[in-house]
């Protein structure tokens, strides 16, 4: 929002944040992988519960980067001239606050990568007969001293994986960092 208009609503994001942040991030994966498996556990479910625990950070982090750049003088100048708050938003604060939630975004698919893995290698994610990496690897640790490769190719694909998408959010951010662009 521009500098100097504020609502009840500004503190409304905050208040389911603070349900995430009372329980520990891992029992919440663990718990709600355990909750969907009463039903068909698949891919998409997995996915739900590690994304639904991401939601208190973007929160987080949208917030903080809209309080900071709201109360930028570019943003109070926008208003001094007359412009609305809809042009406010989407021209002055929106591409300023996007850099930090590119980041959190990619770092969090690659920690949801991780975390899907994770579940799966205890026996918490995805049913047997769907490939998973995690599943692999859990299969894999049998045969690691006579075929290392049941290990070594799952364990490969999640860390080239992950530093992909830590790179490719790297470079969004800086392509799209308007304070970067000279």
């Amino acid at each position: 929002m521009p500098a100097g208009i504020r609502s009840k609503s500004e503190s409304m994001p905050r208040r389911p944040s603070g349900i995430g942040r009372s329980y520990h991030i891992g029992d919440l994966k663990a718990g709600g992988v355990q909750t969907f498996n009463r039903f068909v556990v698949l891919v998409q479910n997995l996915m739900l519960a590690v994304g639904i625990t991401s939601v208190p950070q973007f929160v987080r982090i949208t917030r903080a980067a809209v309080l900071t750049v709201r109360n930028q003088e570019y943003v109070e100048a926008s208003k001094a001239i007359g412009l609305n708050n809809r042009k406010i938003i989407f021209k002055h604060i929106l591409p300023n606050c996007l850099s930090p939630i590119i980041v959190q975004a990619t770092l969090r698919v690659a920690s949801a990568i991780i975390s899907a893995s994770s579940l799966s290698f205890l026996g918490l994610g995805v049913p047997a007969p769907s490939p998973e990496w995690g599943a692999l690897l859990s299969g894999g640790r049998k045969y690691i001293r006579d075929y290392s490769y049941m290990t070594l190719f799952p364990g490969l694909a999640i860390m080239i994986t992950v530093h992909a998408l830590n790179l490719m959010g790297d470079g969004l951010r800086d392509a799209l960092d308007p304070k970067l662009k000279k």
